[in-house]
């Protein structure tokens, strides 16, 4: 379980509460609350401070988006399936070099979508509704994807249940099972089934 605070921006105001969504949390699959710090009064004046924190809300999963990757340079495009407009231009492989998005593919909730990186031996995860990769080692510096050590990415799959993905190799009889399942002890884990050939 991630917990992560986030202060509020400048452009805020007084009826709205503006924030950066914190890089390794899926806004979908997000618990949110708000703290308001308040000082009351006691007999020696205006001097203990308390927190109010606000009923626990969850945002919708924004399905409009269609995700497509762009190739070897490592961006992925959001567009609206409504406007057909490009939302966004997503970097995903966590910096790497051209590490080849192959496809995207989404979970049933439209939380996440899965890109398999051909070239860089792994998988990104992007946040749907905040539109951006999800860091999912916050351990490690930088933002991090889905390692798969030695593989070759190709193209991915989601099981009914939200509970796997599964990802071929373009060039080893492997496909990799990896738990997608957020209360998961072993979310974001790798298996491999091997594949036996004719």
């Amino acid at each position: 379980r991630l917990v992560g605070e986030a202060k509020p921006l400048p452009s805020s105001s007084a009826v709205e509460i503006r924030v950066h969504v914190p890089v390794g949390v899926v806004v979908g699959q997000a618990s949110v609350s708000v703290v308001r710090p308040l000082w009351e009064l006691t007999s020696t004046g205006w001097d203990r401070r308390v927190e109010r924190v606000s009923n626990q809300f969850h945002l919708n999963a924004d399905a409009r988006y269609i995700f497509a990757p762009l190739g070897g340079d490592g961006l992925v495009a959001a567009i609206n399936g409504q406007t057909g407009e490009l939302a966004a231009r997503i970097s995903v492989g966590g910096g790497q070099e051209r590490p080849g998005p192959r496809a995207a593919v989404l979970t049933s909730d439209n939380t996440r979508a899965y890109v398999p990186l051909r070239f860089a031996s792994g998988v990104s995860v992007i946040d749907t509704t905040s539109l951006h990769e999800v860091d999912v080692d916050r351990e490690r510096d930088g933002t991090q994807f889905i390692q798969i050590a030695g593989a070759h990415p190709y193209w991915a799959v989601v099981d009914r249940e939200d509970h796997y993905l599964y990802v071929s190799d373009e060039e080893l009889p492997l496909v990799y099972v990896i738990d997608i399942r957020p209360s998961s002890a072993e979310y974001h884990h790798v298996g491999t089934i091997p594949i036996s050939l004719p």
